[in-house]
Formats: C-alpha cells, structure tokens, sequence
C-alpha cells in the first residue's frame, strides 16, 4: 500500500472512530510527515521496518530534538504503526520500541523577598485587599493550587482547626486528609 494511502486510512481512522479535532489530525499529519522525511526511501507499507520507530527516535535526538518532542512524535508514529498492524498491512512490534525518557525539570521557585513582596502587596484597608491577602496566605502556607483555593467549599474550611480539606483531580480525589494553615492573621467568615 502507498504510504500516504495508509496515512489517509489512519487519519480517517483518527476522525470517524475516536472523534480526534481537525486540528489535532493536521499536528499527527504533519508528524508523519517528519518522520518520512527521516526515511526518504521508504515509497510503501511494505518498506517500514519494526526498527524505524527506534531509528527516527535517534535521529531526531541527532538533530537536537527534545526529548518532550520526540516522545510526542513517536506516540503519533506507534500509532500509526499499531493502526496499519491490527489492519494486517505490517507486523505489530508494539513491544519493539524505546520510548525516550522526559527530562523532569524542577520548577523554578520564588525567592523569599519575591514571596513577601507578593503577600504584601493587597491593600489590607480594603475588603478586597484583606480577601487577596488571604488567599495569597493561604496558597503559600499550604502549597495549594489557584484551581484548589477557587474550589473550596465553606464546608472544607475549619477555622477553628485551622485546616481545610483539598478536593481535586479527576473523580474529585482528596488530595490530602487535612491541609494544616497558620495564618498571620484574623479574619471569620
């Protein structure tokens, strides 16, 4: 079969089976058209071999690719790939490829002055200021997310112990039991 006969089967596949944005289908298009420029010999489904998913993964590294890059292309090749083998056009090698391991970066923090600055900066003679205080108190003294802190409910906050529980995530895990806060401040709901 053609290649780009398998790539139209595949992003057709793509459209009317799981409902994938045209958008998304333009990006996957244009990754197999990366990873064919890699193979410029390859003219049908009968050239790939089971090796090209490892050998594209080094020579995008080659060409200074990052790993989150490289590991976003090669899910869309291993896709293809899978499609074309449950179609019987090549053998499955689902087991074959090395995927490459994400760099974990660690996040860049707040310096102490950059942290007080920030909690200093509501103006506390305004409701609005002392409200923005203490959410500011509250993120930090407890390390919650923006989403968690606008999702509290007045039923998750215990002033009295100074606790609050944390809901988030899918299916709306608890994140911890408790999330203990000392606040620098009074302040009654």
């Amino acid at each position: 079969m053609e290649i780009a006969d398998a790539i139209e089967r595949y992003l057709q596949f793509l459209l009317v089976e799981h409902g994938v944005k045209a958008t998304t289908l333009l990006d996957y298009q244009e990754d197999l058209k990366i990873f064919l420029s890699d193979f410029p010999d390859k003219k049908s489904t009968e050239d790939f071999l089971p090796s090209d998913p490892n050998d594209f993964v080094l020579l995008e590294a080659a060409k200074g690719r990052s790993s989150t890059s490289i590991a976003r292309r090669l899910s869309c090749v291993l896709g293809f790939y899978n499609f074309l083998a449950r179609e019987g056009i090549i053998a499955d090698l689902a087991d074959k490829v090395e995927r490459p391991k994400a760099v974990k970066k660690l996040p860049s923090v707040l310096s102490e002055e950059q942290i007080n600055d920030l909690l200093e900066a509501p103006d506390m003679t305004t409701d609005s200021g002392i409200r923005d205080r203490a959410m500011l108190e509250t993120m930090y003294a407890s390390g919650l997310r923006v989403s968690e802190l606008c999702g509290l409910k007045l039923d998750e906050v215990s002033i009295p112990h100074k606790s609050i529980k944390v809901m988030h995530g899918k299916g709306d895990k608890q994140r911890s039991d408790l999330v203990q806060i000392t606040l620098g401040y009074k302040f009654s709901l």
